[in-house]
């Protein structure tokens, strides 16, 4: 929501925040690092986790005009109060803004103070159709209250974040698949074309194709209405493979049609077309069906939510060689016969010769083969896998563009941290043997140079202070400095009683020599004189 150009933005809905943790057995500890990273740059993210948009408020006019003003905070308090409403999506998990714990709504405004940030977490992927909707709603929520606040007509609103990001990225992956599946069908129609040399022969592998496309594309559609989990991209693989796949079985089974084609029986030959290439094709659609099942097993749920989809497509894809396909080539055979006329052409042998003298040296040809594709292996090699929504969207997309614009507001650990997630079946995490667990490992990444701050259950605002007594070092250091205090004060316990033992020997010593009562007390009788003997006469 903002004003005039980005240079004076003002407020964002939705990165991540300053939450303390997160309820359950599993707690995040997020590390902020020093250095920063944009999402998706390999960071890992909380599974169930997504965050929804950013808005930027800036108001016309210069840098020097001043940051936030009040219209802006009331605005931006509105604003948050009203995505945490009742009637919210409930992929909607909280809301954090300027009505959040001081602490926290402290670190939602950036230091030139001309942004602000709300904050809300969603419950789930980035990715996510629920996450995607729950998007729709924030903003037309926002949309409403920007034209009911007349005194906030000049803000400006721009929205980034995971899921919104995640939304982009999908929609941009559409169109490329579009666009891919309108190339792939006028090239592969190329291709067959200067196969076949016959456009309606051509036409027979793409018609089986899209058939499989069509009714697999259904058929998932039905499934994951009864709870069948589908990866987002598994349309994108689908079009990869059941292109690739059906043109081979397509051009498989109409060449072993053509080479025994006879005219006046088109579906005897079929019969028998069917009967040699039943197996080799049941096989070949199984081993890329067992390969693609296998993805099902791995944990990393955008692969095992794929594999198995595409694997049911392909199994479509095949009955739909075995049965329309045969059904198509017959039917052409009958309207259209010289279609088949290239089959019967005489080649002009230069496969065959590539064939025998292979054949002839097969160690040689397989040492060649090696060495030729030895530099294209070091190559792969040395290929780096970037996973970044970023860098694979177009420079103008807008979440994009306003993300990176937030990152220059604010430090990139804040908006794009680093999360661990602890899971431990045997400690509850909320005991207090759990608690200093997390603040154990919440030390030891505060450790690593490249964190600028450790955020966890134990340290919500990345400070260690403020729970510093309550550790078990800390309390063992008091205890050892009272047991200190207690030997400092026997020594001088034991000095005290010597010093005052010496003086009150030196008091009676000088009473019992001198007579004085020097040490105050009571004054001792004198012992009694003997009376003075007679004197005796002899």
């Amino acid at each position: 929501m903002g004003r005039g150009d980005l240079a004076d933005d003002r407020i964002r809905g939705g990165a991540d925040g300053a939450e303390p943790d997160q309820a359950g057995g599993r707690r995040p500890v997020e590390a902020d690092e020093r250095r920063g990273r944009e999402p998706s740059s390999g960071r890992p993210r909380p599974p169930l986790l997504a965050r929804p948009g950013v808005r930027v408020d800036g108001r016309r006019g210069a840098p020097s005009a001043g940051g936030l003003i009040d219209a802006d905070r009331r605005f931006a308090a509105e604003l948050a109060r009203r995505i945490e409403a009742a009637d919210r999506p409930a992929t909607i998990l909280r809301v954090l803004g300027p009505g959040a714990q001081p602490e926290i709504a402290k670190r939602l405004v950036s230091e030139q103070g001309d942004t602000s940030l709300v904050v809300a977490p969603l419950g789930a992927a980035n990715v996510a159709p629920a996450a995607h909707d729950a998007v729709d709603w924030i903003q037309a929520r926002g949309d409403e209250l920007l034209a009911q606040s007349p005194d906030a007509a000049g803000l400006q609103v721009l929205w980034t974040g995971d899921a919104v990001i995640g939304r982009d990225f999908m929609h941009l992956v559409q169109v490329s698949l579009d666009r891919a599946a309108v190339v792939t069908v006028i090239l592969l129609l190329i291709v067959l074309v200067s196969v076949y040399r016959s456009f309606w022969l051509a036409l027979v592998p793409l018609a089986t194709i899209g058939a499989s496309l069509i009714v697999a594309r259904g058929v998932l559609a039905w499934l994951y209405g009864v709870g069948w989990e589908i990866s987002p991209l598994v349309e994108l693989f689908l079009v990869a493979i059941l292109f690739g796949t059906g043109t081979d079985f397509c051009l498989f089974l109409s060449w072993r049609f053509g080479e025994h084609f006879n005219p006046r029986n088109p579906a005897g030959v079929m019969r028998m077309t069917m009967a040699r290439s039943f197996v080799p094709l049941v096989t070949s659609a199984g081993t890329i069906m067992m390969g693609l099942m296998l993805m099902g097993a791995t944990k990393f749920r955008l692969f095992s939510t794929t594999g198995p989809s595409v694997a049911l497509g392909l199994a479509i894809s095949l009955l739909a060689t075995l049965t329309l396909t045969p059904a198509l080539l017959v039917l052409l055979a009958k309207v259209r016969p010289s279609c088949f006329e290239s089959f019967g052409a005489r080649s002009n042998g230069f496969w065959e010769k590539i064939g025998r003298k292979a054949m002839a040296r097969p160690l040689r040809s397989w040492v060649v083969t090696v060495v030729v594709m030895l530099p294209l292996a070091l190559v792969g090699l040395k290929t780096r896998f970037v996973m970044d929504m970023l860098s694979e969207m177009p420079s103008n997309a807008r979440s994009a563009e306003n993300l990176r614009l937030i990152l220059s507001r604010f430090d990139p650990g804040m908006t794009a941290p680093l999360t661990v997630v602890l899971q431990s079946p045997d400690v509850d995490l909320r005991s207090s043997q759990g608690l200093a667990l997390i603040d154990d490992v919440s030390r030891l990444l505060a450790h690593q140079r490249s964190n600028k701050e450790v955020r966890s259950a134990t340290q919500p605002l990345g400070s260690p202070e403020p729970l510093s007594r309550a550790r078990l070092s800390s309390r063992l250091g008091e205890v050892n400095q009272g047991f200190k205090q207690l030997a400092e004060g026997g020594v001088s316990l034991e000095q005290g009683l010597n010093a005052g033992a010496a003086k009150l020997r030196a008091a009676l010593w000088l009473e019992e020599k001198l007579g004085l009562n020097v040490s105050g007390g009571p004054t001792a009788p004198k012992p009694a004189q003997a009376p003075p003997r007679p004197p005796t006469r002899t």
